[in-house]
């Protein structure tokens, strides 16, 4: 579920989140991650991976299933297959199957198999700014039992090879994450004399009243929860420490490591207003007020937000690549994995079950979702793990109906 700042969690289920051979501290690292080591190991790591195009990583489907899944530029072809080498030194190549063609433009997407189109099915005040469910790359996909697989790797039409991070038999350690998108939610986006209002759009965000469209931006209006790109992780800067923490606990993982991402992948269900103000709104004379610690100049984001392309790297892979290639994942779908928020990028690159799975409209051809899916067991040697979507049960309040009031003497001083 959401949070207010959208903190990362980092933390361990009743495991010590202990250091791997050979990891070396980084400057911020204690403070971040509470360790256990003996003697002494040898530093200068190398620098932490860079999220680019082609790009794989794995995710853990139904009982003891790994999806392999690769990201590539349109321009390139195809790839050749997934190799799997084994222990007793056999290999063997599976068929690399389409989860996904690119979406670019306006035309249909499917919401539980029920067919709309972008230009035809909603009123205006549903558009968005920009084109809804853009996605410029291709996604292959390979189910294949890991059970005594040592290594695997997708094979290029080039012949090069990119390398998809294998389970344990018995995890040792997790590494939860969660909450981890970048929050803009605004209350008035500049472009609204009054406040916006409950209709929404198809992102979910409040919108305009068509007589209260301004022709002129007027920074002064804009209000809301804005988060800072500042991966600072003092939480009285409200800043975004997501790359920072993936890097670092990526120097953790090993062979015997599962990453668990418990939902909310996505915070950039619209548009920073940009030029950003200089100074929030309102009195900020007063010693409680929250507003610095909620409103942070977002508009380093540019255009990376939406359920696209653009908005999953931005809010996703490019900060959470260190850890996608370092083990595979098991992933809860969150209340941003909605369909109207979310969910076509949800399905398109997490969700960890085949296209076979969802029937009508669950196609590569067009983006697609599905309000709820049937809960799934993960399995290991000891640990059973019950996957459940519950990302649209429906409540009455949020964290976000609490905010806090207080802004006491104690946390400014640890400010």
């Amino acid at each position: 579920m959401a949070t207010m700042a959208a903190w990362t969690l980092l933390f361990m289920l009743g495991f010590v989140f202990a250091r791997a051979k050979g990891a070396c501290p980084g400057p911020d690292e204690s403070l971040l991650i509470q360790t256990r080591s003996k003697g002494k190991a040898p530093c200068g790591p190398a620098p932490p991976p860079e999220f680019s195009l082609p790009f794989a990583y794995s995710l853990m489907s139904a009982e003891t299933t790994l999806v392999a899944r690769l990201l590539q530029p349109i321009t390139m072809p195809l790839p050749k297959q997934l190799l799997v080498q084994k222990a007793d030194k056999t290999t063997k190549t599976y068929q690399v199957s389409i989860r996904a063609e690119p979406n670019v433009g306006h035309g249909v997407f499917y919401i539980d198999g029920q067919v709309y189109q972008t230009m035809k099915d909603f009123p205006p005040e549903f558009g968005n700014p920009r084109t809804v469910f853009s996605f410029g790359e291709r996604v292959f996909e390979v189910f294949f039992d890991p059970h005594e697989a040592i290594q695997a790797h997708f094979v290029l039409n080039d012949g090069s090879e990119l390398n998809v991070p294998l389970p344990p038999k018995q995890p040792r350690q997790y590494v939860v994450v969660g909450d981890t998108g970048l929050r803009i939610k605004p209350t008035n986006d500049g472009w609204c004399a009054v406040k916006l209002n409950e209709t929404k759009d198809l992102y979910d965000v409040k919108t305009c009243p068509q007589d209260q469209l301004l022709y002129e931006y007027d920074a002064s209006l804009v209000n809301g929860l804005f988060q800072r790109m500042n991966d600072s992780i003092d939480v009285a800067e409200n800043p975004w420490p997501l790359g920072k923490l993936s890097e670092v606990a990526s120097k953790h993982v090993d062979e015997f490591t599962i990453v668990i991402h418990d939902g909310d992948f996505t915070y950039r269900h619209d548009a920073c207003p940009m030029p950003f103000p200089d100074q929030p709104p309102g009195d900020q004379t007063k010693p409680n007020s929250i507003t610095p610690r909620i409103f942070g100049d977002c508009a380093g984001i540019g255009e990376e937000w939406g359920d696209t392309t653009a908005g999953w790297q931005g809010d996703f892979f490019s900060r959470m690549a260190p850890l996608l290639q370092a083990a595979p994942w098991m992933v809860y779908r969150g209340n941003h994995e909605v369909c109207k928020r979310g969910g076509m990028g949800w399905f398109r690159y997490l969700d960890p079950h085949p296209l076979s799975r969802y029937g009508t409209g669950a196609t590569p051809a067009s983006p697609w979702c599905m309000t709820y899916t049937d809960p799934y067991r993960v399995q290991f040697v000891n640990d059973l793990w019950l996957v459940m979507d519950v990302a649209d049960v429906k409540q009455d309040t949020s964290i976000d109906s609490n905010a806090p009031v207080e802004y006491t003497a104690a946390e400014a001083a640890n400010a």
